[in-house]
């Protein structure tokens, strides 16, 4: 296998765990599960990981997806503010 089709192959697993692990996150949150903060360590990384790889991605072969490259960094600077928004309570509104 190619070192480019490991990279899209690690894109592909870590989005698909980012994808399943969103929805526990989020409920962990609003039940105030005791192990949600981890969980929440466990989702910022997930995202930057993919963040990272869709970036060597575009830049390696696909040039022509550049547009991607911004939304990517929008996409972790959102998972940052949806971070600090839980560590202070009361608040979601603001962020």
């Amino acid at each position: 296998m190619s070192a480019y089709a490991t990279l899209l192959a690690f894109h592909i697993v870590v989005g698909a765990a980012g994808l399943a692990l969103g929805p526990v996150v989020a409920w962990a949150d609003a039940h105030t599960w005791p192990h949600s903060r981890e969980l929440g360590a466990w989702y910022l990384g997930l995202v930057v990981a993919v963040c990272i790889s869709a970036c060597a991605l575009v830049f390696w072969r696909r040039t022509d997806l550049w547009w991607l490259v911004p939304v990517s960094a929008l996409t972790v600077a959102l998972a940052l503010l949806g971070r600090y928004a839980v560590a202070r309570r009361g608040a979601w509104t603001h962020a």
